[in-house]
This record gives C-alpha cells, structure tokens and sequence, in this order.
C-alpha cells in the first residue's frame, strides 16, 4: 500500500479507514518516494513495515510475486505478498444450477483483479458472493484471515457498485453519496466535508444539488463509483461499471477509474465482458466459463 503523509507521518490507507482519517490524505498518496522498503526477514517472520501483520518465514519464502518487477510500479511490487481475499473452493447454483463450480482465487492488497467470461457464466454471482449477497454450495470466503461465513454484508464493509449504478431517484446528487454516513450516524457537518471531498475526487465537484435524474451516463457511474467509496470500504466490487457508454465517454471514464483505483489503493474485483477494458484497467484478468470457475486466469496483464 502506497504510504502518504499526514501530519508529518506517514500514513497508508489502512490507516485511513482504520483511524478515520481524512479522505483528503489519499491525495499524497504520490508525494512520498517510491523507493521499496526493505522487509526484515528473521528466523520467524517477516514483518511489513506499515502493518502491524507478520507472516512465518516459512509462508514468507513460498510466497512469489504475481508478475515480474517491471509490471508494478515499486509503490506496489514490495506489498505483492499480502493477500486479503482469499476465495477457496466456491461452488454456486442459481435457479437450480450449477453456475460457478470449485473455484479460488486470491487478491492482494491494492490489486486490481478482472473477472471475464460470457454471459451467463457467474460473474456478477461471484461479486453477490463476495459481498454476502449469495449463499455458497460449498466453499468460503476469507477477507484478512477472517472467514466470512458468518458475517453479514453490512458487516462486511465491502463496497459494491452494481450495472445499473441503483441510485436513489429521489434525493439529490449530495444526499445519495452522503446515505452510507448518515445511516452510521456520522455527524451532519462531517458529512458535508466528506461528500464534498468525494465529489471533488471523482471530478463531480459542485454537483451535491443536482438531481440524479438529470445527470448523463457517466456522472451517474461517478455518483455511485462516490456512494461506495465514501464509507471508506475494506473491498471494491465493480459490476460492468463501464457498460452502456458511448465509446468517448467510455474511455474518459475508463482512464479516470484507473486513476482513482490507483490513487485509493483498495483491492478491487472488476466484472467485465470486455478483454480491453479487462487488460487496461485490472493488474490481472481471471476468467470463467460457463461450466466452471477457472481459477488460473489467463496470465497478467499492466495497466
């Protein structure tokens, strides 16, 4: 996780959603060298310099980075062995049949992973997983060694951004981006300067009394992209973000979403049909089929 200063220390966004932060010091995310930390590895662990997790050192040696250097920038490429999501085994049925089937995979702190695969193959299942949406056949679904077998989804704080963004009709711009704080009772001035820093973040800035109504395509994916990423959450799901655009429109956003993912450092899932926005925007691309999960992937991709 890339580390940014905030009152003369440096900080991560861990530290953000964990010590509630504000939002804003993500925005020096890059004004802190890039140069990797050196781990320090003993007899018994190997400790990460910015979390207090260690690992066996023996966990440590069998862990091996998912691409060679050159594919991550050194802001990434020293925290390649923290896995945070770790979906073993899963097995799904909907309406009576068997739509992902022994599938697994893991993603890593900051990592931004692709689902591809045609319609029908569970893709969209697979995020309803995730998030606690969908019960499972077999198989479970870890998030930073806990399993989440148990957990609800509200206590999961995993955000998730569905195909047809689910926006609120009836309130303005401001109130649907705030509902997340104001249903955990975050104080009302708080929620002001909350909204209007995402806002700014995902360059919709003035628009809090606009009615959603009247926003194009791509504002209202920027105004539930805000929704989600406000509650400060532990995980991104992305489900088709991009779909429906026209093509200008479509790259625009395509470039601002790599560059808020980049900026926010969270582990993201992204649902796509499409291979290019897959490759462009994702650090590694996974692909199901119809009859089964394939938890190889189709190699890794840079953004």
């Amino acid at each position: 996780m890339v580390p940014s200063v905030h009152g003369g220390r440096l900080i991560s966004a861990h530290h953000v959603a964990h010590f509630n932060l504000p939002l804003g010091s993500l925005r020096h995310f890059r004004s802190v060298s890039s140069a990797p930390r050196h781990f320090s590895v003993d007899k018994t662990a190997k400790l990460c310099p910015w979390f207090s997790l260690n690992c066996s050192a023996d966990q440590a040696r069998s862990c091996r980075p998912l691409a060679s250097p050159s594919l991550y920038s050194w802001q990434r490429s020293w925290l390649w062995w923290l896995p945070v999501l770790d979906i073993r085994n899963v097995s799904v049925d909907f309406d009576g049949r068997r739509v992902i089937n022994d599938f697994s995979l893991t993603v890593t702190t900051g990592e931004v992973v692709a689902v591809t695969g045609p319609s029908g193959c569970g893709k969209s299942t697979l995020l309803r997983v995730i998030a606690g949406f969908q019960r499972l056949v077999m198989g479970s679904v870890w998030f930073d060694g806990q399993d989440l077998s148990s957990t609800p989804p509200h206590h999961r704080r995993f955000g998730m951004v569905f195909q047809d963004s689910q926006l609120f009709s009836h309130m303005n711009v401001g109130s649907n981006v705030a509902y997340g704080l104001r249903a955990m009772g975050v104080d009302k001035r708080k929620v002001r300067e909350q909204v209007e820093q995402i806002l700014d973040f995902v360059n919709l800035s003035g628009y809090e009394t606009r009615d959603v109504t009247t926003l194009s395509g791509g504002e209202t994916r920027r105004v539930a992209l805000a929704r989600t990423l406000i509650v400060e959450p532990r995980l991104l799901l992305l489900d088709e973000p991009l779909t429906g655009l026209d093509a200008d429109l479509h790259d625009q956003l395509q470039r601002d979403l790599v560059t808020m993912l980049t900026d926010m450092n969270i582990p993201t899932l992204l649902v796509t049909h499409d291979p290019r926005e897959a490759s462009t925007i994702a650090h590694r691309t996974v692909s199901l089929s119809l009859l089964h999960g394939d938890s190889h992937g189709r190699g890794t991709t840079a953004r």
